[in-house]
């Protein structure tokens, strides 16, 4: 999988995925449609900033 910028594409609303901001700390986290503007946030609703790459969830695994 490669890592997709914010500016060219975004995931679709509350589909989980994960970010990397401009310091390089990666997350899970969901795109949420904000009153204001759209944020990425975490299982708590806190809202991650300077979010600048996602991706998507790869496959879990499979069970034997």
């Amino acid at each position: 999988m490669k890592w997709i910028s914010v500016i060219t594409d975004r995931p679709n609303y509350d589909f989980e995925v994960i970010i990397c901001d401009k310091c390089g700390h990666v997350a899970a986290a969901w795109l949420r449609k904000g009153s204001i503007v759209d944020e990425f946030k975490n299982w708590d609703d806190v809202p991650y900033i300077n979010v600048t790459h996602w991706m998507p969830l790869p496959a879990p695994p499979q069970s034997n």
